[in-house]
């Protein structure tokens, strides 16, 4: 497996300057990443690259920015490696924060982040909003210092069953304010609907696409479609270049 890579490509999302000749994303260069399992072997080896990217969103918020408490991470389709950017980046924020950070685990239908931080099998995000638990009951702690997680929860669910739009705004409304930054590990929004929905309520959302996988007009299409739900996008992430 190619190890994946991270950079924040741009601030005003994928855009083309008028009359330029058309690339695919992988002509975009970054640099490249380790890809390990999070567990307590982890190691740092890579941490500049999650340094840099961090330093590349208004985050902590400088200079009158709107304040980034939530962000998410998504892509086009699945296996682009969106949760081990975000589970990397999490970590790395935890690392530079004075207050705890928050790793939540939305993509439903391929959870990854227990098994990315070797944790057992707990409630979670869909219990929390299915109402079969709180949500503080919910936050687990990791070996990472001042980083949290709420995974994707005790039971396979499909997406559609716990769109709502309320309690996920109330629910992230909550974490805002316990939290110095909540990274959302979200579904792929060229396949899942609701992923633009919930990428809507969040302060910021970056698009994570696999170079030599993912075309430029897939990007754009993603990108309109996170505009339409009024999502905030910082930038694009690439990642497996190599």
């Amino acid at each position: 497996m190619s190890s994946p890579v991270s950079a924040i490509v741009g601030q005003n999302g994928l855009q083309e300057e008028p009359g330029a000749q058309r690339k695919p994303i992988d002509e975009y260069e970054l640099a490249p990443q380790s890809g390990r399992r999070l567990g307590r072997s982890f190691h740092s080896t890579g941490d500049e690259h999650f340094t840099a990217m961090l330093r590349g969103l208004p985050w902590p918020s400088v200079d009158g920015d709107k304040p980034l408490k939530t962000l998410g991470l998504t892509s086009c389709q699945s296996g682009e490696g969106v949760s081990t950017v975000a589970a990397r980046l999490a970590v790395r924020a935890a690392e530079l924060s004075d207050r705890s950070v928050l790793l939540v685990d939305a993509n439903l239908a391929r959870p990854a982040i227990e098994r990315l931080f070797e944790l057992p099998r707990g409630v979670g995000f869909s219990d929390v909003l299915l109402e079969n638990c709180d949500l503080s009951a919910a936050i687990r702690s990791t070996h990472a210092a001042r980083l949290c997680v709420l995974t994707a929860g005790q039971r396979a669910v499909h997406p559609d069953e716990v769109n709502d739009p309320v309690r996920m705004a109330a629910m992230v409304a909550a974490l805002k304010e316990d939290f110095e930054l909540v990274i959302f590990d979200l579904p792929p929004a060229g396949e899942v609907v609701s992923a633009a929905c919930l990428a809507g309520l969040l302060d910021g959302v970056v698009l994570v696409v696999e170079a030599h996988r993912t075309c430029w007009e897939a990007a754009q299409r993603v990108t309109q479609q996170l505009s339409r739900s009024h999502a905030r996008l910082l930038g694009a992430v690439l990642n497996k270049p190599l």
